[in-house]
């Protein structure tokens, strides 16, 4: 009889152990499988970070990828550019330049950042998780001019650097090619329009590019040019490469910009779009705001102030623009090409001066007031200060007399009167300028601007300048006597561009200098979020979202 009643019991025991057992097994095979889901997850993130580290573009996923000896796979599949978000997609806004959609909600993905949804299956197990990795990209190091092509100069080119235009303080300056090789022909070439001609560098002249011919200059090194070194067959250098077609094409809902022709257009702080070619007759200021341009940008005047400008077209300016210590300057992207045109100061002088002895003064009046300039801006107030203007504001009127007399002498035979009223009213005005300051504002501080400017262009007389940042997707091709205080950058990435200009055949990624071109490398726009390369020296991870 117990035994009879001890069955029941024995028989839900059993149950019991078997459930138990069962239960067991199951939370031990869940949990197995969670954990070599995570594994198979992390497998397939630093798969795709290694992939993104040499392509930070790269958006071509994976499915299915299986692992070696370990059982189950990964896979990524990536959103497409312009189209709505779709759940479970990963978004590569490395590049970008605004939020974007992602995994996490409207407008969640960051510039400089990529949101990776790694989907893991192992057996009958699935699991996804959403890395949000924040990229740490490249400096462009010192490099003042970066190409992709081939950089050509002619005449005079003087290539400086500083590390902002407020205290001026000198750095190095380069140049670099990334083009690759080692063919007969010139990467990297210089050669004088006329005796006396220099190319100088304050940094180093290098390209990737190998063999003896990589590198050819005319004359003799150290004589007729200069670099701190010269180095074929180098590392290529990063350079910036936005995707400058999708940003204009996503800012289509901005505003028109308000266009005031034959004057000055201001934009504020706030984003513009042109749609179709925008040509400006005068001067355009940006103040902090944006400018996309769905065509060609031509502004026949001078580009100045704080902001960025993207241009799907060419981009063509000249003009006469004032460098300011209290700006950076305008960051300007174009697919097409990038021309400068200027008005030749320098050449229009040296053929007025025609006289040896004329030309002798005038150089050396030049040569005493940028270091009495230069005295003045370092100096403590009042006394010492203000003696230093004057010595310069002196050698100032020895170059007016100079000119104002071969104008005089030689007007209707050399020059229209249009350009000479300009070249003395140019005169005229960095005479008040010196006066004015030296006497309104003796503090070291308030004469950097002053001293920046007229020793950046008065040896010009009218040169087209741009403060800030250049690059093309094409080419760049600047006209005889054009300044840059800045950078400049062609990435080739438009490769199907080949043009001649003026009997020089320029192709996407070449840069060319013409005669008596400047540029003053201001390294403080390497720290700008626009001057970054699109090479990746590392990721952070930001958030684990599972």
């Amino acid at each position: 009889m117990l035994v009879i009643l001890l069955i029941p019991i024995l028989v839900f025991l059993a149950r019991a152990v078997a459930w138990l057992s069962s239960s067991s097994h199951f939370r031990t095979v869940s949990h197995r499988d969670k954990i070599s889901n995570t594994y198979i997850m992390e497998a397939g993130l630093n798969h795709a970070l290694t992939l993104l580290r040499e392509d930070s573009e790269w958006n071509e996923g994976f499915d299915h990828q299986g692992l070696s000896r370990v059982k189950g796979s990964y896979s990524i599949h990536f959103q497409k550019s312009g189209e709505p978000y779709v759940p479970g997609n990963s978004v590569n806004n490395i590049s970008g330049f605004e939020a974007v959609d992602g995994p996490r909600g409207p407008k969640t993905v960051m510039p400089l950042t990529i949101e990776l949804v790694v989907h893991a299956e192992n057996g009958g197990s699935e699991s996804s998780g959403v890395f949000v990795m924040e990229a740490l990209l490249k400096n462009l190091s010192e490099i003042a001019i970066g190409s992709a092509g081939n950089i050509v100069m002619n005449g005079n080119v003087n290539i400086t650097g500083v590390q902002d235009v407020l205290n001026w303080a000198p750095v190095n300056a380069g140049i670099h090619s990334n083009k690759t090789g080692a063919g007969t022909d010139p990467v990297i070439a210089w050669k004088p329009k006329r005796a006396g001609d220099t190319a100088t560098f304050s940094g180093k002249v290098s390209t990737t590019a190998t063999g003896s011919n990589a590198i050819q200059f005319a004359g003799t090194k150290d004589t007729d040019f200069s670099a701190s070194a010269f180095e074929t067959g180098a590392a290529r250098m990063p350079t910036p490469a936005p995707d400058i077609v999708t940003a204009v094409q996503q800012n289509r809902s901005a505003a028109d910009p308000p266009v005031n022709n034959f004057g000055t257009t201001t934009l504020g702080a706030q984003d513009y779009h042109s749609q179709g070619n925008l040509e400006l007759q005068g001067d355009l200021v940006l103040q902090n705001g944006v400018l996309y341009v769905e065509g060609d940008l031509v502004v026949n005047g001078s580009i100045t102030g704080d902001g960025s400008i993207f241009v799907t077209g060419k981009t063509i300016f000249k003009g006469e623009a004032a460098v300011k210590a209290n700006e950076t300057g305008i960051a300007l992207y174009s697919e097409g090409p990038i021309q400068l045109k200027g008005f030749n100061g320098r050449e229009f002088v040296e053929r007025l001066l025609s006289n040896p002895n004329d030309r002798a003064t005038y150089n050396q009046a030049m040569a005493t007031f940028k270091a009495e300039m230069h005295v003045a801006s370092n100096k403590t107030p009042n006394a010492p200060q203000r003696a230093a203007a004057a010595k310069a504001q002196q050698a100032l009127g020895t170059i007016k007399t100079l000119i104002g007399r071969e104008l005089n002498r030689q007007l209707g035979r050399q020059g229209s009167a249009e350009t000479a009223n300009f070249i003395e009213s140019q005169l005229a005005i960095y005479d008040s300028l010196v006066a004015f300051t030296a006497q309104h504002y003796p503090h070291r501080k308030e004469f950097r601007e002053t001293t920046a400017q007229l020793n950046n262009q008065l040896d010009r007389l009218g040169t087209a300048y741009f403060q800030g940042l250049m690059v093309s997707n094409t080419y760049i091709h600047a006209e005889s006597s054009v300044g840059v205080v800045g950078a400049m950058y062609a990435t080739g990435n438009n490769a199907d561009v080949i043009d001649e200009i003026d009997g020089e055949t320029v192709k996407s990624g070449d840069i060319f200098l013409g005669d008596n071109c400047e540029m003053v490398f201001n390294k403080e726009l390497l720290d700008e979020p626009e001057a970054k390369s699109n090479e990746v020296e590392r990721f952070l991870l930001r958030a684990w979202v599972r």
